[in-house]
């Protein structure tokens, strides 16, 4: 069995990424309310897959959470280990990149309900790789090709119409 204060942190770590996918899936499926049917396929596919791995992996957390504590079967050695430790191992140092990650992901939803795909995206993708410390030309060029791209693929070529943003239904635009 592993430390109960390792365990404790690895079960508390589970739950709050469990939180933060079933978050993002709920904001997903808020941004495509709006759009037309054919257009959205694939984003309720990925959605309701991440919402149903999300109560999958809740449920045997609640049904069974000492599985996790058990030391693997093919282990040969007298160390003890468990799924908890590796995670804690694997995940040490890096709760702000994941916090990081998770919040480009709801701010990048936020922007697009406010200020729309068009505008959202290529700001999103600016900001983000100029964040990485990369140059101004990757990122300018990143977020035309992304701007262009949401042009002429979905708008034009897909004719799909995107919500109006909340910024023009507030300001009467």
């Amino acid at each position: 069995m592993a430390d109960p204060e390792t365990v404790r942190v690895a079960r508390t770590i589970d739950w709050i990424l469990v939180a933060l996918f079933v978050a993002a899936s709920v904001l997903f499926i808020s941004l495509l309310l709006d759009l037309p049917p054919r257009a959205t396929i694939f984003p309720w596919f990925v959605s309701v897959t991440m919402v149903l791995v999300a109560v999958v992996y809740s449920a045997g957390n609640l049904r069974n959470p000492a599985r996790w504590d058990d030391k693997p079967a093919e282990s040969g050695d007298d160390d003890e280990t468990s799924a908890a430790a590796v995670g804690i191992a694997a995940l040490k140092g890096r709760g702000r990149e994941i916090f990081r990650m998770f919040a480009a992901v709801y701010i990048l939803g936020g922007a697009i309900m406010l200020v729309g795909h068009l505008v959202a995206v290529p700001l999103f993708i600016l900001a983000y790789v100029l964040y990485r410390r990369e140059s101004w030309v990757l990122a300018l060029g990143g977020a035309v090709v992304f701007f262009v791209l949401i042009q002429l693929v979905f708008i034009e070529g897909m004719d799909i119409v995107f919500p109006e943003p909340m910024l023009l239904r507030w300001f009467g635009g």
